[in-house]
């Protein structure tokens, strides 16, 4: 009994050594681990597996992680997550680093060996979007002895990976399916918010952009069909003209603007409020 007990608990600890193993280990992603809910986490897995801590830091280190997470600190994103999957997902797609920079702007630029590398970090995101909470809350109470760790990821999105990267619009788990979704949606603050405003020192992310539509906005189809024709040759590379809106207040210049960028965001076009 002693003996399958003892190989129980082996195996508990093998299963959280990948997940520190993963997070020690991504290269072009590296940023990732910096934020506070994966740097935390890193700290409570090394204190937890190399025995470095006693269980009353043990458990101060777990709630740290625990607050990181639920204050929802993800680079420029601010929305409280529920899901530690999602979490992973969100901050992969919104990240800047070398590679999304490239996939977004130059994708033929990409080296062979920054592709390799990518692929690497793919694999080590899987292994942290699915880390066996519950042999990690295991293990913490068998070092603690008494008392019982809250779990809030017991309930986990149960979506598989792949179900999970198709909802926010990514085809598949790989690299160019990647290098598709930065080069369609952007990366960074501009993959976040379709609207930005100028403070005089750096642009601020608007999160509720006026939802006029271009449909809403009667009697001006000349102006109309000129923006419109002249966005799509922009968006499409071709040689686009600068437009100059002129009219009293309130004749629709704004909106007008606000529409386009609810019409084309998606294609990329973003507004900058100066």
């Amino acid at each position: 009994m002693k003996a399958l007990m003892d190989n129980d608990r082996l195996d508990k600890k093998a299963a959280l050594q990948d997940i520190l193993l993963a997070s020690r280990s991504l290269a072009v992603y590296r940023g990732l681990g910096e934020l506070p809910p994966l740097k935390l986490l890193r700290e409570l897995l090394e204190g937890l597996l190399e025995d470095l801590w006693k269980p009353s830091k043990l458990v101060e280190a777990y709630y740290s992680f625990v607050n990181a997470f639920l204050s929802g600190e993800n680079l420029a994103l601010s929305s409280n997550y529920s899901s530690w999957k999602m979490w992973i997902l969100d901050t992969v797609l919104h990240t800047e680093n070398d590679f999304t920079l490239k996939g977004e702007n130059h994708p033929e630029d990409i080296s062979k060996s920054m592709i390799t590398a990518v692929a690497h970090d793919l694999d080590c995101i899987v292994r942290l979007a699915n880390i066996p909470w519950a042999t990690l809350i295991s293990i913490l109470e068998d070092r603690m002895g008494q008392g019982k760790i809250l779990n809030i990821f017991d309930q986990d999105d149960e979506r598989n990976w792949l179900d999970l990267c198709r909802s926010k619009g990514l085809e598949g788990w790989d690299v160019d399916y990647l290098i598709s979704y930065y080069r369609n949606k952007g990366c960074g603050l501009f993959s976040i918010y379709k609207g930005f405003y100028w403070n005089g020192k750096f642009l601020e992310g608007i999160e509720h952009i006026d939802p006029i539509t271009l449909n809403q906005l009667i009697g001006y189809d000349t102006q109309k069909d000129i923006l419109m024709d002249n966005t799509e040759k922009f968006l499409s590379g071709y040689a686009a003209n600068n437009v100059l809106l002129y009219g009293d207040k309130g004749t629709g210049k704004s909106s007008m603007i606000k529409a386009l960028v609810h019409e084309y965001g998606d294609r990329g076009l973003r507004i900058i409020e100066l």
